[in-house]
C-alpha cells in the first residue's frame, strides 16, 4: 500500500529533473493532470473538498517556477493510467506504484 501511495507522484521528480523537457515543452503551457485524491498525506481532499497533499504541493511549485497551468481533472484510481494512455492527460500523480505490466504503457520517473 506504501509504494501505491507514493508511486505515480515520482514521475513530478522524474520531471523536475528534467530541465530540457521543462524548458522545452512545458514553460508557459497549460498540464492536463489526472488525479485521484484517496493517497493521504500525498493527495486528498480537505474537509471543505479541496484538493491538498505534497503530490500536489510539489507539482505546483514546479508549474510556478516553469510559469505553467495546471489543469486538474479527478479520476476513479483505476482510470488515470487510462487518461495518461489515451492522451487525455499529460501526466498523472497520486501513488501508483511501478509495476512491469504499467510499464509497457506508461513512462516513470525514479522512485522518491
Amino acid at each position: 500500500m506504501l509504494f501505491k501511495k507514493i508511486g505515480l507522484s515520482m514521475i513530478v521528480l522524474g520531471i523536475m529533473s528534467s530541465s530540457a523537457f521543462a524548458d522545452s515543452i512545458v514553460e508557459g503551457k497549460t498540464l492536463n493532470v489526472a488525479v485521484s485524491p484517496a493517497s493521504p498525506p500525498m493527495l486528498f481532499k480537505s474537509a471543505d473538498g479541496k484538493l491538498q497533499g505534497i503530490d500536489l504541493e510539489l507539482f505546483s511549485s514546479y508549474c510556478q517556477s516553469r510559469h505553467c497551468k495546471l489543469n486538474i481533472t479527478e479520476y476513479a484510481w483505476d482510470g488515470m493510467l487510462g487518461a495518461v494512455a489515451s492522451g487525455q492527460a499529460d501526466v498523472a500523480f497520486s501513488g501508483i506504484s511501478i509495476t512491469d505490466k504499467r510499464k509497457k504503457v506508461i513512462d516513470f520517473s525514479e522512485p522518491y
